[in-house]
């Protein structure tokens, strides 16, 4: 008896120990997928296209200095996701890559640094910034905060042009076709929400908004991977009747509505995929 109960319990953990271990390949290799299409969808760059040296050479070509394009090539692979969060910036290695010196990478690592993409610590260098789920929600709503402030100041400043570019991009960005075209899509979403937010004339408010969304431009690219596109679609409808009713504060509490609700969203999905 104690021997069938115990050939049985082997059985029953044998089988639990294989479907625990299909479960954490499942994460994993979803884990990778979803690193793979914001890759994909993020500057056209796909992983086996990337190189830091490759990157430098493109930026070479439009700058005058090689100090900014070695800020925008490490920029550019950081939100890319080529250099990971939590990837150390070794300044000896970086300088081999692409093939100069080390004072104009100590240079772009200290702009990144202030752009918040880098952080420095004592005795261990350099490393690309790694924001929890919760950092992630966070920073949406701050965007919303920001974002619905620039839309409060911006409406009696939208005439009816811009309420029409608005309405022709929130159309297009509808379609069948654009909304399985991510790269696409969230190009016109940065021109629907860059409409208000240059409306608003505050300067320093567009500077700080621009500053954060620097950040979470890879969160963008997530969040256009599983499904959000649908979501933002309605809230922009909703985001061009307060426009139209020339309600200020609808249209601020839509705005931040829409960014809340998306940090939410994606700080599920983050912490899901890290579980």
């Amino acid at each position: 008896m104690m021997r069938r109960f115990f050939y049985g319990w082997v059985v029953v953990s044998g089988l639990f120990g294989v479907a625990f271990f299909f479960y954490k390949m499942y994460t994993f290799l979803r884990r990778i997928v979803l690193c793979g299409q914001t890759v994909k969808f993020l500057f056209e760059i796909k992983v086996t296209d990337v190189s830091i040296g490759k990157l430098f050479e493109e930026e070479r070509k439009k700058t005058n200095t090689i100090e900014k394009a070695v800020f925008l090539a490490l920029r550019k692979a950081i939100l890319s996701g080529y250099l990971f969060p939590g990837e150390k910036l070794l300044e000896n290695e970086l300088a081999e890559k692409i093939g100069i010196s080390r004072t104009p990478i100590r240079a772009a690592i200290l702009r990144l640094e202030k752009e918040q993409l880098v952080i420095t610590t004592p005795q261990k260098g350099a490393t690309v910034i790694k924001l929890s789920p919760v950092q992630v929600e966070e920073g949406y709503v701050l965007m919303g905060v920001l974002q619905g402030f620039a839309a409060y100041l911006a409406l009696p400043n939208l005439d009816l042009e811009m309420i029409s570019q608005m309405e022709a991009i929130h159309s297009e960005m509808n379609s069948e076709e654009l909304l399985e075209r991510y790269r696409v899509w969230l190009r016109k979403n940065n021109e629907f929400h860059n409409i208000f937010i240059n409306a608003s004339g505050n300067l320093m408010l567009i500077e700080m908004i621009m500053n954060n969304l620097v950040r979470l431009t890879r969160y963008w690219y997530l969040a256009c991977s599983f499904g959000f596109l649908k979501k933002s679609i309605h809230y922009h409808s909703c985001i061009i009747q307060e426009i139209k009713r020339g309600n200020a504060n609808g249209l601020r509490k839509t705005v931040e509505e829409h960014f809340f609700e998306s940090g939410k969203d994606i700080r599920v999905h983050l912490e899901r995929s890290l579980a």
